[in-house]
């Protein structure tokens, strides 16, 4: 499958990266930093510099690759801890674990261990389409 990831280099899409080369998928990685454009070729995807809020860059940059599927994985996180409660609007429950800022003891909840959301998104990959909300609470 095509897929066009969103967010690919942030916490989840970083570690949804690996799991969907080894599912097989070409994956196109969205990212507005230049300088993670080489990170990105020598991960295996195609790199594709791209501002989200850029609307006619992005319709351009998505058609230009033609995915079966688009993966929204923009979390728009802080790089403060102390702006975090700001930006809880427009993103996940709380992360936890490697690279977020709980790192050693889980969050309250809504929350999710960042390596187990990327691996729990990948079944969605094949449908049904829509928004989904992973938490731990839906752990089987």
């Amino acid at each position: 499958m095509r897929i066009f990831l969103a967010g690919a280099t942030g916490l989840i899409g970083s570690r949804l990266i690996p799991l969907m080369l080894a599912e097989g998928h070409v994956v196109a990685a969205m990212t507005r930093t230049q300088g993670k454009i080489d990170g990105l070729r020598a991960a295996g995807v195609t790199p594709v510099p791209c501002d989200l809020f850029d609307p006619k860059s992005l319709a351009a940059a998505v058609k230009d690759f033609r995915p079966d599927l688009v993966v929204h994985q923009v979390t728009d996180l802080p790089d403060e801890i102390g702006k975090l409660a700001d930006s809880l609007p427009r993103r996940y429950g709380h992360f936890y674990g490697p690279g977020t800022f709980y790192e050693n003891a889980p969050p309250p909840a809504p929350r999710i261990q960042v390596d187990d959301a990327a691996r729990r998104t990948m079944p969605f990959l094949a449908g049904p389409r829509g928004t989904f909300t992973i938490t731990e609470s839906d752990a089987p």
